[in-house]
């Protein structure tokens, strides 16, 4: 099959499957506006929190720090231990300010 035709035929299955973007889109949308940001303070890099209805965390943490976060969670709470991006000689900060929405 030419080149061509198989760019063609991409574009057609990609084009079906449109509908089914724009919706998961939106969805996604309105969950993520679905709760605001409010500020939290983590201790020695650890905050734990209740998740009860919750179905995706949102963060908010300033990029010059230089830290990820790493979250685990459950169907009644969650964790999240922030890390250092260089492992050998990050540091996370004793008290972190940051914004978690949860929606």
């Amino acid at each position: 099959m030419p080149q061509a035709q198989r760019d063609a035929q991409v574009d057609s299955w990609l084009a079906s499957l449109r509908p089914l973007n724009q919706a998961l889109t939106l969805i996604l949308d309105l969950i993520r506006n679905s709760a605001p940001f409010r500020k939290q303070t983590s201790m020695n890099g650890f905050y734990q929190d209740n998740g009860e209805d919750a179905d995706l965390l949102r963060l908010h943490l300033p990029l010059g720090l230089q830290l990820y976060p790493q979250i685990s969670g459950h169907k009644s709470r969650f964790a999240i231990r922030f890390m250092p991006l260089d492992s050998d000689n990050g540091v996370v900060p004793e008290r972190l300010d940051f914004e978690l929405a949860c929606c």
